[in-house]
Order: C-alpha cells, then structure tokens, then sequence
C-alpha cells in the first residue's frame, strides 16, 4: 500500500454513522445540519452552475454522504468514492436506496472509476487533510483522467497556515496555499474557470474553485498511472 494510504483509511474508519457524522464531519456535532433541506442548500450554495437529472457526478472524499444525497435526490447518478469503507457503508445507510455507486479509493486516486466516464466532479472538505502535496497533485490528475473532455470539477479546500511536517494522517494535512494549488491544478491539465477565496473567523483561507478539462486535450497522456 502506497505512503500515508493505510494511516487515512484507520483514522477515518469510525465504527458507527453517527460517529461519523459527529466526530469527523461536523466538530462540534450539529444535529441540526442533518436534514435534506439544509444539505440541498449547501449543496446549492457551494455549486456555480445547474446541474441536469442525466448527468454522471463524481464525490471525492464523500465521507457519509451529504453531498451525494443531496444530488442523488435531484436524480443524478453519483459515485461516492472514500478512502475509508466504513465511510461508504455508512454512506450506503445514509443515502438508502438512491442511486449512488460506492468507490473504494486507494487514497491516491480512484483507478476503479473508467478514464472519461464523468459529466462532472466535486469535492468538499477533503483536500484539506491530505497529508502531502503528491496526494493532492496525484488525485487532481486521476479526476482530470475520469472527467469527459469539457467536464469540471468544483473544489474546496483550506489554507490553514501552519507550517508543519505532516508525519500521519489525521485532521491536519499539508498547508494548501491557492497559488500552489492552482499551479497543481493546471500542470494536471486542468483550464482554472474560477476561484472564490475568503478568510474565516479563526483566521484561516478557504476558497472554492471550478477547474475545467480541457476539450481535446493530450498533453496527459499517462492514462490510469498516477503521479
């Protein structure tokens, strides 16, 4: 198993959905988040353009499933993909009998999921606790392989500030500054369409943004390897 795969897929593998949902997605717990109301506007919120009922969307590090619900039930067809099975299962609990397909990611990627096969790609509150930067360049270029020419990907992840040497995985991944991760972005081969950047209450930068795959474009040629 690749460096650091093993240590993220124990440290999410919290035995009970609602251990999940409490003590690795919403810190402190917030019941009141949990309903398809609320996740339909956050989902709402954190998106820059409609999504149509036919289209085939990726959710990378989908955790429980918020997301994947939340779109699920717009009719699209979702693959959640997790590093951690007893995320998924808890997902598959969650999410019921919606149309979602559960991807086992090898931390570095998702080589289960076809070369070209996706209208579209999300990620929330994932990239941020990837312990180093080869992770994060090697599962923007495996997205990049999975999206159809044309496609986008919409991301979000935090510059937390902290200089620090990440020697485990946990809450705390490698700092992501945004100029280093829209240089990662475009030498996968992605085209940038737009970057949102705010600064947080506890001082810390988060920012969204929507990276495009270039149509027709062979500058990757590396097929399923990861970098």
């Amino acid at each position: 198993m690749k460096p650091f795969s093993q240590g993220m897929r124990q440290f999410w593998n919290v035995e009970t959905l609602e251990a999940a949902q409490n003590e690795r997605v919403t810190i402190p717990a917030n019941p009141a988040i949990w309903n398809d109301e609320y996740q339909a506007r956050q989902l709402a919120a954190f998106l820059d353009r409609p999504l149509a009922a036919d289209m085939v969307v990726l959710d990378y590090g989908c955790g429980v499933g918020r997301a994947s619900r939340a779109l699920a039930l717009q009719g699209i067809k979702v693959i959640a993909v997790d590093v951690a099975p007893k995320m998924l299962e808890h997902l598959k609990q969650y999410c019921g009998d919606l149309d979602v397909r559960c991807e086992l990611s090898d931390g570095y990627g998702c080589p289960t999921v076809a070369s070209a096969s996706l209208d579209a790609a999300i990620s929330q509150y994932c990239f941020q606790h990837m312990p180093s930067r080869e992770i994060v360049c090697s599962v923007l270029a495996d997205i990049h392989r999975m999206l159809k020419p044309s496609a986008w990907f919409r991301l979000q992840s935090i510059d937390h500030g902290q200089e620090v040497q990440v020697d485990r995985a946990e809450f705390l991944g490698v700092r992501q500054r945004l100029s280093e991760m829209l240089s990662a972005a475009e030498s996968t081969g992605f085209k940038v369409a737009s970057v949102i950047c705010e600064t947080l209450p506890d001082g810390v930068s988060s920012y969204v943004m929507t990276l495009e795959k270039i149509k027709h474009d062979h500058s990757h040629p590396k097929g399923d390897n990861h970098v």
